[in-house]
């Protein structure tokens, strides 16, 4: 699964197991929601980050994706348990890494091997002890269940054939309140779910809708992200949470 955008760490391997639903969860109306005002409904205070200890090679990249402000709306910090489900390149885990530190694990999922055995031998360069690799599957990202803070998914679900099956896997994964954030390509609302994934685009709407059917409530919509270069289309970014 590729990402645009792009959480692992010294703790005991933990237990991987087979796809959870969530039971209990309070559903809602994807269609009501669409009005939510950017930044409602986040009850956290701005997390510390690890100190960084030098210049990445992608502060271009940074300067419009914006990975601390992503950490922050998502309550990420110093110890966090984390998932980056779909972490292609691995943008997103380094910096998950150093920003939940050393008491903090960073899981990173995808489907590709040769992805995961890449982004290996950078991680064993940074000497990053909290980072731990995941080969997922198209129904299961196979995460530790209940064990972690926060999943996101950037620029990946539009690429997920069974959906439902991966929100339930993750789910499943998270601590009662704990947050998915989605980071994804906005596409037109005329064209078919297939039609996404030709296009590698999905829309608000469509992932609302996959949420509710799963028992995740809407926390808040946050400011997405528009590419400089102009070649691509404006993402949003949308975070849900687990019933307690």
């Amino acid at each position: 699964m590729k990402k645009l955008l792009p959480v692992i760490l010294l703790l005991a391997p933990l237990g991987l197991r087979g796809s959870q639903v969530l039971s209990g969860s309070v559903p809602f109306s994807a269609s009501s929601l669409l009005s939510t005002p950017v930044g409602a409904g986040r009850p956290w205070a701005g997390a510390p980050a690890a100190p960084r200890t030098r210049q990445d090679a992608g502060s271009k990249r940074d300067a419009w994706q914006r990975p601390d402000e992503v950490f922050q709306a998502l309550g990420i910090g110093l110890g966090s348990a984390v998932a980056d489900v779909g972490c292609g390149d691995g943008y997103f885990v380094f910096r998950l890494a150093r920003r939940v530190g050393g008491d903090g694990v960073v899981y990173a999922e995808d489907v590709d091997d040769e992805v995961l055995a890449k982004m290996r031998r950078q991680v064993d360069k940074e000497k990053f002890a909290n980072v731990r690799f995941i080969h997922g599957s198209d129904t299961d990202p196979q995460l530790p269940a209940g064990a972690l803070d926060v999943v996101l998914v950037v620029n990946a679900y539009h690429e997920f054939l069974e959906y439902n099956a991966m929100l339930k896997a993750i789910i499943g994964a998270l601590k009662p309140g704990g947050r998915l954030g989605i980071i994804d390509a906005a596409g037109d609302e005329s064209r078919t779910r297939s039609e996404h994934q030709s296009y590698h685009t999905i829309t608000e709407k469509l992932v609302m809708e996959d949420a509710a059917r799963n028992g995740l409530k809407l926390r808040s919509r946050e400011r997405g992200f528009t590419r400089p270069d102009g070649s691509r289309h404006d993402f949003f970014f949308l975070i849900f949470e687990r019933s307690q």
